[in-house]
C-alpha cells in the first residue's frame, strides 16, 4: 500500500522555481513605507508584540469547546427539568410517544440553536463588523458574549429563556470562529503559520476536554443543580479572554488594509477578484467536509450516545470524558504535520480512516445491549474516529478558510448506527471534494496564494484526475521507480509582476 508520504505527493502539485521569489519581509517593508508615518510606527509596533500574546486567543479557542461540551452533559438533565422528556419510562407509554417526538425536536432546537445563529445571523455580520472595529475589539465583543451567555444560561427558568442564551452564545462563538484564525494567519510567518495557526483547535480540543471534566466534577450536586453548572461552567475562560483581549494590539495586516494608499488598495482588489478562482470555493469545501464528517454529533451528544449504547449518566460522561482526552491528546501532531505533510496531504489522509471508523461504531450498534463487547466497541471506535480527525480536518480547515482569502475580505469567508452509517458516507463525498479542488497552502506567504489561487477551477481537477493521480498509482501501487511528478505551478521572476502564475497546461 501507498506509504504516508505518497498521500503527500499526491495532495500537493509540483510548482517549478526558476529564480527566487523575491524576499517577502522586504515587499512588506516597501508597503509600510507607503502607510504615513504614525501609522508605520503602529504597525511596526504591533509585528514586534504580537509573539508576546498568543494567551488571550488560546482562552478565545478554549471557550468554543467548552460551549460545546456543557451541553453535552446538560443533554441528560435539562430535559426532565423543563418537562420535555424525549426517552425513559415517561416515553415507553404508547399515548406519550408523540409528545417525547415533538419534546426531542425541541431539545435538538436547543442544542443546535448557537449553530442557527451562526448560519444566518452571525456569519453575516462579522464582515462588516471586522471591517469597522478590527479583529481586536471584534474577538473582544465576542468575549462578552461568551462571558454573559453561560452565565445566562445556568440561571434560566424555562427553555425558551434557555433557547435565548443559546443563541446569545452563537453570536459570540461566530464572531470569535471567524475572526481568531484570521487574526492568527496575519501575525505569523508562512513557514511556520500552519503549524501557530492551527493551536486554535489545539486549544479547542482542549477546551473539550476541560468541559468533559467540569460535566464529572459537577455531576453529583443535583439533578437540577448538575446540568446549570454544566452549561454555566463555560464562563471562566471568558474571564481572561475579555481582560487579556484589552492589552493585546491590531493585527498589522488590518492596519494596512485600512489605511495604505487607495493606489495600492485598488492594485490588490484588482489581484485578488477573480471569477475563475478556486479561492472562494476551496474554504466553503473543506468546511462543509468538516462539518459532514461527523464531528458535531459527537461533540454535542456524546453522553448521550453512549447512554443509549446501554451506559449509566455517570458511565456515559466518563466515556465523553475519554474522547474530550482523545481529541485533545492528538491534535497535537498536526502542529508539526501541518506545514510538512501539507493540507491537503493531512486530510485525504484522515477523511477515508474517519469514514471506516464511523461506519464500524455505527455497526457495532447492532451488537446485542446485554453484550460488554456493545458499549466498549462503540466507544473504542469513536475514540479512533477522533484519532483521525484531531489531526486533520479539525486543525486544517480553520487554517485553510482563514488563509486562502486575500486580505481585503479575508474575514468574508470562514437511529445511533444510521446517523454513524449516514456521516461515514459524507466522509468519502468529503474526500473526493477535497482531492479534486483543494490547492495546497503549505509554506506559501499570503501574497503568494493570491497566485495559486488564480489557477482556475477547471484546470486544477484536470491536473488532478489526469495527471497526478495517474502518476501516484504508478509510482506507490505499481512501484514504478524513475518517475517525474507531473508540474502544474510554474513560477518564475515574472510572478511577482503577473496577476496570475504561469501555469503549465494540462
Amino acid at each position: 500500500m501507498a506509504d504516508i508520504k505518497g498521500v503527500s505527493d499526491i495532495a500537493e502539485p509540483v510548482a517549478e522555481h526558476h529564480n527566487s521569489i523575491s524576499d517577502n519581509e522586504e515587499r512588506r517593508r516597501q508597503s509600510i513605507n507607503e502607510l504615513t508615518p504614525n501609522t508605520e510606527i503602529e504597525i511596526r509596533n504591533s509585528l514586534i508584540k504580537h509573539p508576546q500574546s498568543p494567551t488571550p486567543r488560546q482562552f478565545a479557542a478554549a471557550i468554543q469547546g467548552w460551549d460545546q461540551t456543557g451541553s453535552n452533559g446538560a443533554n441528560l438533565a435539562f430535559a426532565n427539568a423543563f418537562d420535555i422528556p424525549d426517552s425513559g419510562p415517561y416515553c415507553e407509554i404508547a399515548e406519550h410517544a408523540s409528545e417525547c417526538d415533538k419534546n426531542a425536536w425541541v431539545i435538538g432546537l436547543v442544542n443546535s440553536l448557537p449553530y442557527i445563529a451562526i448560519a444566518v445571523f452571525t456569519a453575516w455580520i462579522s464582515d462588516p463588523i471586522n471591517e469597522l472595529l478590527g479583529r481586536k475589539w471584534t474577538i473582544w465583543i465576542a468575549a462578552i458574549f461568551s462571558l454573559v451567555a453561560p452565565v445566562g444560561s445556568g440561571l434560566v427558568k424555562t427553555w425558551p429563556q434557555l433557547a435565548v442564551c443559546r443563541v446569545l452564545l452563537g453570536i459570540g462563538m461566530g464572531l470569535k470562529e471567524v475572526t481568531v484564525p484570521v487574526f492568527s494567519v496575519e501575525i505569523v510567518p508562512a513557514n511556520v503559520r500552519g503549524g501557530l495557526v492551527m493551536t486554535w483547535q489545539i486549544w479547542t480540543a482542549f477546551g473539550i476536554f476541560l468541559g468533559t471534566v467540569a460535566n464529572l466534577v459537577v455531576m453529583n450536586t443535583g439533578a437540577d443543580l448538575a446540568w446549570r453548572l454544566q452549561l454555566g461552567s463555560a464562563f471562566i475562560p471568558a474571564v481572561p479572554l475579555v481582560i487579556g483581549f484589552l492589552f493585546v494590539p491590531e493585527s498589522p495586516r488590518w492596519l494596512m488594509k485600512k489605511r495604505r494608499k487607495q493606489r495600492v488598495h485598488s492594485l490588490h482588489r484588482t489581484l485578488h477578484h477573480s471569477s475563475s478562482s478556486p479561492r472562494h470555493a476551496s474554504p466553503g469545501i473543506i468546511m462543509i467536509g468538516q462539518q459532514m464528517c461527523g464531528i458535531n454529533i459527537i461533540a454535542f451528544y456524546s453522553s448521550t450516545i453512549f447512554k443509549e449504547g446501554g451506559a449509566t449518566d455517570k458511565e456515559a460522561l466518563i466515556a465523553s470524558f475519554g474522547f474530550g482526552l482523545v481529541n485533545f491528546v492528538f491534535a497535537w501532531p498536526a502542529v508539526w504535520t501541518i506545514d510538512t505533510f501539507g493540507r491537503r496531504g493531512l486530510l485525504l489522509f484522515t477523511f477515508p480512516n474517519m469514514f471506516w471508523t464511523l461506519l464500524t461504531a455505527g455497526i457495532c450498534y447492532y451488537i446485542p445491549k446485554d453484550s460488554k463487547a456493545h458499549l466498549g466497541l462503540i466507544a473504542m471506535f469513536v475514540y479512533i474516529f477522533g484519532t483521525f480527525y484531531s489531526p486533520g480536518a479539525g486543525p486544517v480547515s480553520f487554517t485553510y478558510s482563514a488563509e486562502v482569502f486575500p486580505l481585503s475580505h479575508r474575514e468574508i469567508g470562514m437511529s445511533y448506527a444510521g446517523v454513524f452509517g449516514f456521516y461515514a458516507g459524507l466522509n468519502v463525498v468529503a474526500l473526493v471534494m477535497i482531492f479534486l479542488w483543494l490547492p495546497e497552502t503549505k509554506q506559501r506567504t499570503l501574497e503568494e496564494l493570491d497566485y495559486i489561487f488564480a489557477v482556475p477551477t477547471r484546470t486544477h481537477t484536470k491536473y488532478q484526475a489526469t495527471k497526478n493521480l495517474p502518476w501516484w498509482y504508478k509510482t506507490y501501487i505499481l512501484r514504478k521507480k524513475g518517475l517525474s511528478k507531473p508540474v502544474l505551478y510554474k513560477f518564475d521572476d515574472e510572478h511577482i509582476r503577473l496577476k496570475k502564475p504561469v501555469v503549465v497546461k494540462v
